[in-house]
């Protein structure tokens, strides 16, 4: 019987191997896979950092091929490998998380190092202020902060949605912040913001490759946010592969002086009529001033005599002549 148990213990371990691979004879094992790609991403990387050592296309397809042999791959299996994952994006995306956990706990390990070995951060991309959570000026981001894009996932959006933070005003500004790496080309980030009064004020900008990309929207002072939210969409081609890395939304308290000069930026009422940011910011970012000046006069006055001002209310007929100059 011992036999016996010991043979149907190892079928079961065989059996649970396999159903934890989904991927078919012929096609690179999603753990395979996922360091594969990860070492891809550091060999596109290396190339772009040291660029002058890579002049053609030979010099680059030999650093991949290495990558390849280290694996016991060839770019052949690889990218047949990669149609079927293309064809099977839920393990795709597995995959790709996989090696993005993989890059981020190197990414740790080196942050460690270069605190004790200043000389391994000689090269680097320079890096970008960091903002707390809370405050006039905070980092309000919620989602992840990192992904890997292949080839093999060709084309689609990247989405996020949360709600405002607790510190929000009218008339706050948003930038949305992210590294990227690698040699794709053609990425669009999408920042949107929706208002309770059913409008929405939408921004859109192309992505640039081995940089840091902002995108700003500018949130209107007059209505009330109800959701943050946008997309990134990407087209890979054959052959290439980025990393989105460091992301941030930066929320950052109303500035008079800069209030609308994000020109392009669309606001769209519950309506569908749509009017450019910044037709008539200065008007809208005045009135909100106003608000605020006649509600501080008019608390003074109350004060002065002892009378009681209803909240909210404030002289109209200052408003008006104001309009008349």
């Amino acid at each position: 019987m011992r036999p016996a148990t010991v043979t149907y213990g190892l079928i079961l371990l065989v059996l649970a191997i396999a159903s934890c691979n989904k991927a078919p004879d012929g096609v690179i094992s999603e753990s395979k896979m996922a360091h594969l790609i990860a070492d891809l991403n550091k060999a596109e990387f290396y190339i772009e950092s040291h660029s002058s050592d890579f002049p053609t296309d030979s010099t680059r397809m030999a650093l991949k091929q290495s990558i390849y042999a280290k694996h016991g791959v060839s770019q052949e299996l690889y990218d047949h490998s990669l149609e079927w994952y293309a064809h099977n994006m839920d393990v795709y995306t597995d995959v790709c998380d996989r090696a993005m956990r993989q890059l981020e706990d190197e990414k740790k390990s080196l942050t460690k190092r270069m605190a004790h070995e200043p000389q391994l951060s000689r090269g680097l991309e320079p890096s970008q202020p960091t903002y707390a959570s809370h405050g006039d000026t905070a980092d309000v981001w919620v989602g992840r902060r990192s992904w890997v894009l292949t080839a093999g996932m060709r084309h689609g959006t990247l989405r996020w949605d949360q709600q405002p933070d607790s510190e929000h005003r009218p008339g706050d500004r948003y930038m949305l912040r992210i590294l990227i790496k690698g040699n794709s080309s053609g990425m669009t980030a999408t920042l949107a913001a929706d208002y309770s009064d059913g409008s929405t004020t939408t921004t859109t900008r192309p992505l640039s490759t081995s940089d840091w990309n902002m995108v700003l929207l500018q949130t209107d002072t007059l209505r009330q946010l109800r959701r943050i939210y946008g997309y990134i969409s990407y087209n890979m081609q054959p052959q290439t592969m980025a990393m989105l890395d460091s992301v941030a939304l930066v929320r950052t308290h109303l500035d008079r002086n800069s209030y609308g000069i994000i020109g392009t930026q669309v606001t769209v009422d519950r309506h569908g009529n749509a009017a450019k940011s910044g037709q008539d910011a200065g008007h809208r970012v005045d009135a909100a001033a106003d608000d605020h000046v006649l509600r501080d006069r008019a608390d003074d006055q109350a004060r002065a005599t002892g009378s009681r001002i209803t909240p909210g209310r404030r002289p109209v007929a200052h408003r008006e002549k104001r309009a008349e100059n």
